[in-house]
């Protein structure tokens, strides 16, 4: 099986002095994948963390995603309405991000050499308030 994608981020901003002058402010990045595992999982949580089955995301070949088998997590990508967080834990580095209204957070594991968890990957959702609908998308090996 082979992959194909490409991870886009950026913030620009014009920021004004009246009629003239401007100064721009941008961050942006943008890295493409020609190999790894992919899986996107989409449900609803409550404000109890709940833990992402990403084994009910079919492959390319119609089999389940068995997160387990990755031996490591390289991008996250969550989004949630009204607003959630995610934490990540296992094979990926600890990490928590937030999104409110559907707005896309993109997480990278920064590599921390000589960690070699031992768990699985496992990523947990949570809603802010009340119930909340949420899609995490991961990127690994």
């Amino acid at each position: 099986m082979s992959l194909e994608g490409l991870v886009s981020t950026s913030c620009l901003f014009h920021e004004k002095e009246g009629t003239a002058a401007i100064k721009v402010v941008n961050a942006a990045s943008a890295e493409s994948y020609t190999s790894g595992k992919v899986a996107i999982v989409s449900g609803t949580c409550g404000t109890a963390a709940s833990t992402v089955d990403f084994s009910q995301y079919k492959t390319a070949a119609g089999e389940d995603f068995d997160v387990s088998s990755m031996s490591s997590v390289s991008r996250l990508a969550f989004s949630a309405t009204p607003a959630g967080v995610m934490q990540t834990s296992g094979k990926i580095a600890v990490m928590s991000v937030g999104s409110k209204a559907g707005e896309v957070s993109v997480v990278s594991n920064p590599g921390f050499s000589g960690s070699t968890p031992t768990a699985a990957p496992s990523v947990t959702v949570k809603s802010v308030s009340g119930t909340s609908s949420y899609t995490v998308m991961l990127l690994g090996d």
